[in-house]
């Protein structure tokens, strides 16, 4: 690859990204863009553009359903608990407080299942965590 096409992708991979935490409802820094506009329309006119077309042949409208699907699967499931009177925690589901697993020594080590038990690294789980304000643990 040229350090053109390298240039572009890299461009195309960070409107995506952005697309996709608008989409999914992160955290992101506004675009020093149109006032008044959203990120979430400057961005929709960025795939439909012909600096876009330049850029990629990926079909726009494909790569935009496949960002919101991928944004609306961003649903947390599993959280954790502690042990009443201990210092243990285990994997729950965020509306039922029932244990599904063993009791863990940490709770970074209960996040961690909790995250492999929803299929999605640690790093997107926390932030899913975060967007929803999910309580630092159930009782």
């Amino acid at each position: 690859m040229t350090s053109y096409q390298l240039l572009a992708n890299a461009i195309v991979q960070q409107a995506a990204d952005d697309y996709f935490n608008i989409l999914a409802g992160f955290d992101v820094s506004p675009p020093e863009s149109v006032p008044g506009r959203t990120n979430k329309a400057v961005l929709e006119q960025f795939f439909h553009s012909e600096y876009y077309g330049l850029l990629t042949n990926v079909d726009p409208k494909y790569l935009m359903r496949k960002i919101k699907e991928k944004a609306d699967s961003m649903v947390l499931i599993y959280t954790v608990g502690k042990e009443k009177g201990s210092s243990r925690y285990f994997v729950c589901k965020v509306d039922d407080p029932t244990p599904l697993t063993p009791a863990f020594s940490t709770k970074k080590k209960a996040l961690h299942k909790a995250a492999e038990m929803q299929d999605m690294d640690y790093k997107m789980y926390m932030k899913i965590r975060r967007r929803d304000g999910v309580d630092n643990e159930r009782t």
